[in-house]
């Protein structure tokens, strides 16, 4: 049979409207199901209907602590528990705990933003109260300076200074005696500067001479002036001269804390002198014995911490000292270094 060119021009248009037709009912069919792609892609990329009140005020609250948060130097990532800590799941104590930390635990800071620390223990990672812990830097060697017989109104305060200029840290072991009106604050300006209040007993008495009730009632009276300023009263002490038995460890029902290097400030009452001894005799884990009541020893605060940061030493509390040494003190116990 013959086609004409009118006739094949007529079979083509058929089969470009079924062509079309064709494609209209495939894109009809399919129309549903991309809507229903389309609802839960946005479902997905947003937050799930089923979240709960709860799940949403955490994660918003996460999302807002993330978003002040400051990366901290390797060098300075360590930070250690003195007391007892929480770890969790997100920046929010209402969260799930991850682990819990006693004295000494340690962790790894990853970042921070003024309340709270995202950290990494091993494998584990979660958040802490930056109150809880204190941060330490693992590189270098760790030293306690511990200044007896204060608070004075008159030399003290030079002390502090020198620590907060180097921002060092140090535990004072005062007299009850010697806190009043005027030396008021310079236990907070201790206390807030981060350093460490220790009882020195009430008027620096031999304890070990005394009865188990008079030890008892120097500490407690120390105790209450320290506690009326601080809010608490303090956690370690130091026998005056060094001087204890079994009945003042008793009495203290705390670690007393001795010393490892004896820079007999008090006798020499030479600032050249005890700044030389103690950058010579410096080691790891050494407690180191001064008084800030004599203006020869404040005079050297300043450089004895300059000279430290040098040998690559960082200076902590007695306290803090023990903690990054992985050392526990109890009560009862007596130590002269870590």
């Amino acid at each position: 049979m013959v086609v004409t060119e009118k006739q094949e021009g007529k079979d083509m248009k058929k089969k470009t409207v079924i062509m079309i037709l064709v494609l209209t009912m495939s894109l009809l069919t399919a129309a549903p199901a991309l809507a229903a792609d389309s609802s839960e892609g946005a479902q997905t990329a947003g937050t799930d209907p089923q979240t709960s009140t709860e799940e949403q005020v955490g994660a918003s609250e996460q999302e807002a602590a993330d978003a002040g948060y400051k990366t901290y130097s390797k060098y300075i990532r360590g930070a250690v528990v003195t007391k007892t800590a929480t770890i969790y799941e997100k920046a929010t104590s209402r969260s799930a705990a991850v682990k819990k930390l006693k004295f000494g635990g340690k962790m790894v800071i990853l970042k921070g933003n003024g309340k709270w620390y995202k950290v990494r223990i091993k494998e584990l990672y979660g958040y802490v109260p930056q109150s809880k812990v204190v941060r330490y830097n693992k590189t270098k060697k760790h030293i306690a300076l511990t200044f007896d017989d204060g608070p004075s109104a008159v030399t003290t305060k030079t002390v502090l200074k020198a620590l907060k200029e180097n921002k060092c840290r140090a535990t004072f072991f005062v007299l009850g005696s010697c806190i009043n009106k005027n030396t008021k604050k310079i236990i907070k300006q201790e206390y807030e500067l981060g350093c460490e209040i220790g009882n020195h007993s009430y008027s620096h008495p031999k304890l070990s001479g005394m009865s188990l009730g008079a030890v008892k009632s120097q500490l407690s009276r120390t105790d209450r002036k320290v506690k009326a300023i601080i809010g608490k009263k303090p956690t370690v002490c130091r026998a005056p001269y060094g001087a204890y038995n079994k009945t003042v460890l008793k009495a203290m029902a705390r670690p007393n804390i001795f010393w490892s290097d004896d820079t007999l400030d008090w006798k020499h009452r030479n600032t050249s002198r005890l700044i030389r001894v103690v950058r010579s005799g410096a080691r790891d884990g050494d407690i180191v014995l001064m008084h800030d009541i004599h203006k020869t020893t404040t005079a050297a605060v300043n450089s004895i911490c300059k000279n430290l940061k040098k040998k690559k030493f960082e200076m902590v509390t007695v306290t803090e000292l023990a903690a990054i040494r992985g050392k526990t003190i109890s009560k009862g116990h007596t130590y002269n270094r870590f």
